[in-house]
Formats: structure tokens, C-alpha cells, sequence
């Protein structure tokens, strides 16, 4: 997820790149129902979808929904690296949009 602070005086906008975590010192178990029986799993990392059902959304949610990374402590070297690799193509994107044109940059307006 992420999101902009928009235009400011100088004609620039800065974009940040949110990751929601929690880090469970511990074990992570997943029990789905399949039928009347359930089936446990043991996780490293799972994604939770969180609904802010305020009706004053926070600045840092974009609409009302965020995703929170769930994980053990044994796999956050491993999430951590993750993390790294996608920020890194997270602006490769980026600057790639906005050589496209499909940002203008006099406006910082998505065409």
C-alpha cells in the first residue's frame, strides 16, 4: 500500500511505501472449517485484510481497507529481504509511470 502527501509549494509530492506487520513471537497457526472437520496448519507468514469501519477515515488508509503482514520472528530476516527487493521494484515502477506520461508532472495529476 501506499500513499501521497500531494503538491506542496515546490511542486513536489512525496510517496510512502506502508507495511503493516506484526511480529509473533511464537507460533503462527492457521485452522480452516472444511466441513465439519478442521484442518491446522503451521505458518511463517500470513496477510490479514483489516476494514477501518470509522467513519473518519485515518490519512494513512486509502478508502477503508489495509492489508497487515503477519509473521513469525524466525522469518523476519526473511521478510525483511523481501521487503527490500519489492520497494526496490516498487520505484523502478514508479519512475516508469512517470516517464510514460501517464503522470503529468506540471499538475502531479494521474492522466
Amino acid at each position: 500500500w501506499f500513499n501521497s502527501t500531494g503538491r506542496r509549494k515546490t511542486k513536489s509530492g512525496r510517496t510512502f511505501l506502508n507495511h503493516y506487520t506484526i511480529v509473533l513471537d511464537g507460533e503462527l497457526i492457521v485452522a480452516n472449517k472444511i466441513e465439519e472437520e478442521f484442518e491446522v496448519d503451521k505458518k511463517e507468514h500470513l496477510m490479514l485484510i483489516a476494514i477501518d469501519t470509522l467513519k473518519e477515515a485515518s490519512p494513512d488508509i486509502i478508502g477503508n481497507e489495509i492489508i497487515i503482514d503477519v509473521i513469525t520472528k524466525e522469518y523476519l530476516e526473511k521478510y525483511i529481504s523481501i521487503i527490500r527487493r519489492e520497494s526496490k521494484d516498487f520505484c523502478k515502477h514508479l519512475i516508469k509511470i512517470y516517464e510514460s506520461g501517464f503522470i503529468n508532472p506540471s499538475t502531479s495529476i494521474i492522466m
